[in-house]
């Protein structure tokens, strides 16, 4: 393999001869006939293209939707689609007379003796190509970039793409098959797309056009207290869910500290009851407040769980004028 600098993307090639570009490892001959598909695990997805994934270059268009989708709610689901890259593809290579005529000429043979190769391993059924100028043979070709430096997962990655996705025959005006996108990809693809609600709060006492007062309960609460939703994005048969479950909200203040609430803080009522209370102690036109909720963050790929992600906070600022109530004390005595 290549050794390259860090930060720059390794490529690997399967053979088809003449057709490797520079910078590229050729790594053996022919892998045998074409198969589209493949077993489903967490490495390689599962199998080729089919459905309406849509593949140009070295991305795929992927279906993202759920109720997290552009700041959806609960029970509104959304929906996009983004294009993702996929580390692995098939590239054009000979047609079919290309093929049968390096074959058959020997020079196959010649190149795989210059270059210290094994002899080459024939595609079979080469022969029923071997007038075709117009259809061609498609190898894979894989790139590291989306696995940043983690080249272990990389070659683990490949290597596996390589062994399920051999040399495809596609006949003039054909697509050859649409690779899988990995599990991880996926995932990231619903991550980006996701956008958790901003949490819009209330409070009480809300006075003078909105003011609290200096040294009282100041209650909290969220308005719209949605504390879970998810995110999926399918390609080819796969589909990686991210869920974002809400954890805790806290409520802070500059003179007023902070304090965590558990379930998004109670609507205040004569009759109700709250811990989720902040005291000022300055009086203001408008002391910025924030709400940030917490939430904690999991992912599965084809149903199957595959663990934490790092949890996220989402916040929102609002200016809570507080006012100094005056009082009058008169000596009885005086």
């Amino acid at each position: 393999m290549l050794n390259t600098p860090r930060g720059r993307a390794v490529a690997r090639r399967l053979g088809t001869g003449a057709a490797l570009a520079i910078g590229l490892t050729m790594l053996g001959g022919v892998l045998g006939s074409a198969t589209a598909g493949g077993g489903c695990d967490g490495v390689t997805g599962c199998g080729g293209g089919g459905g309406s994934v849509e593949q140009t270059g070295h991305t795929v268009t992927v279906q993202v939707s759920g109720t997290f989708v552009g700041g959806g709610s609960a029970g509104s689901p959304g929906s996009t689609t983004v294009s993702v890259p996929t580390p692995c593809w098939y590239t054009e290579s000979f047609s079919g007379k290309e093929y049968a005529d390096w074959i058959d000429s020997g020079k196959a043979a010649q190149d795989a003796h210059h270059h210290g190769d094994a002899p080459t391993e024939i595609y079979p059924g080469y022969e029923q190509h071997k007038n075709d100028a117009d259809g061609h043979w498609y190898g894979g070709e894989c790139i590291s970039t989306s696995f940043g430096d983690d080249m272990d997962a990389f070659f683990k990655y490949s290597d596996a793409w390589f062994k399920d996705h051999g040399t495809v025959w596609v006949p003039a005006g054909g697509q050859p098959p649409t690779p899988p996108v990995p599990p991880t990809v996926l995932r990231d693809a619903a991550l980006q797309a996701m956008k958790l609600p901003e949490p819009t709060f209330d409070w009480n006492p809300k006075a003078n056009g909105g003011s609290s007062v200096v040294n009282l309960d100041t209650w909290f609460w969220l308005d719209d207290n949605i504390d879970n939703g998810n995110v999926t994005a399918s390609a080819g048969g796969n589909t990686a869910t991210v869920t974002a479950d809400r954890q805790s909200v806290s409520f802070s203040a500059p003179t007023a500290g902070a304090v965590d609430c558990a379930d998004g803080g109670t609507p205040w009522s004569p009759d109700a009851k709250s811990d989720c209370v902040l005291y000022y102690r300055e009086a203001s036109d408008g002391t910025p407040t924030t709400a940030a909720a917490h939430w904690g963050l999991s992912w599965t790929f084809n149903g199957a769980p595959q663990g934490a992600l790092d949890p996220i906070d989402a916040q929102q600022t609002e200016d809570v004028g507080v006012f100094e109530v005056q009082t009058i004390n008169r000596d009885p005595n005086s």
